[in-house]
């Protein structure tokens, strides 16, 4: 993790500046959950520093995370306040969603709109969790169920 981390990092700080455009190939690759959000607030500072980033992900938290950006942005903007170093405006973002198409159709581009609720992460992201976690009780109520074998070692 550090040694994927660490150049982006340094790459981060002191080359890009205002006016360029970069382009990261799933920055979340190698990161724990709590680093891609960390990661996430790194791309927001630097898109409000001027800088445009175009990021491809599969990751849940670093969208939720660019989603509440999002969200601290639009309250700022309603309260008339400063927008805060890591918000982002609604505007700021643009959000496409790649879905390959069934056998021998193409595939298709959606723009995904910013919702204040359900944020700008595909909605089969949340479906997939909810599978793992319906699975994962019903397994866990079956071991209840079933009384666990004594070993044949004795």
């Amino acid at each position: 993790m550090v040694s994927e981390l660490a150049s982006l990092v340094l790459f981060m700080r002191s080359v890009i500046g205002r006016g360029d455009t970069v382009i990261i190939e799933e920055p979340e690759a190698h990161l724990h959950p709590a680093a891609q959000t960390e990661m996430a607030k790194a791309l927001t500072r630097l898109v409000r520093g001027g800088v445009r980033v175009i990021v491809t992900t599969h990751s849940d938290w670093l969208l939720q995370e660019i989603g509440n950006a999002m969200r601290e942005g639009e309250l700022a903007e309603r309260a008339g306040e400063t927008l805060p170093a890591h918000a982002l405006r609604p505007n700021d973002v643009g959000v496409w969603l790649f879905k390959r198409g069934g056998a021998g159709a193409g595939s298709s581009i959606q723009k995904r709109p910013f919702d204040l609720v359900e944020g700008v992460e595909p909605p089969d992201y949340e479906d997939v969790a909810e599978q793992l976690y319906i699975r994962s009780a019903d397994l866990q109520n079956s071991l209840e169920e079933v009384p666990a074998r004594r070993s044949r070692r004795s």
